[in-house]
């Protein structure tokens, strides 16, 4: 249920339509609190903003370095979907890169096609957005094209399948 303050012409009319995350907060076990703004409501008398529901999203990071193709990045959890917010990719030598949905997978990422020492960095997202997901209790695996180790490192926070 959402919490209704009144509040001034200037903040409501700073805010955009839609959702706007407006404070986050790191607590001492690393969960990140994010307090969202769903919206503005106006009428003749009142400003209002009513404030979402506190999302809490432990970020994650997993690092894997290797030259099998499916090997997984992080691994299953049941009940869980992953949820990437951000990678980068880099490879030792010439080879096709993809992020999989579990092991021979559908591709999550565009094919990248890599030589000695490039490599890729995608967008980072906020949680409670995200770049893409694994299907429920589907490993994250790295698709190679040849025995050529690549460098991953995924950001990412687990979630209720439903």
């Amino acid at each position: 249920m959402p919490i209704t303050n009144a509040v001034s012409d200037e903040l409501v009319n700073a805010l955009p339509a839609g959702d706007n995350l407006i404070g986050r907060v790191k607590l001492s076990d690393g969960t990140d609190v994010l307090i969202w703004v769903s919206g503005v409501v106006a009428d003749s008398a009142l400003k209002a903003l009513p404030v979402a529901e506190v999302q809490r999203k432990t970020l994650k990071r997993a690092v894997l370095n290797s030259a099998t193709d499916n090997a997984a990045i992080v691994a299953a959890v049941a009940g869980k979907v992953i949820k990437v917010v951000g990678y980068a990719i880099q490879a030792t030598g010439t080879v096709n890169v993809e992020l999989r949905d579990g092991s021979g997978g559908t591709a999550m990422t565009m094919l990248w096609n890599l030589q000695a020492r490039e490599g890729a960095v995608s967008q980072v997202a906020e949680p409670p957005y995200y770049l893409f997901k694994t299907t429920a209790a589907t490993s994250l695996n790295l698709g190679l094209s040849a025995a050529v180790t690549a460098g991953v490192e995924v950001t990412y926070f687990d979630d209720d399948a439903s």
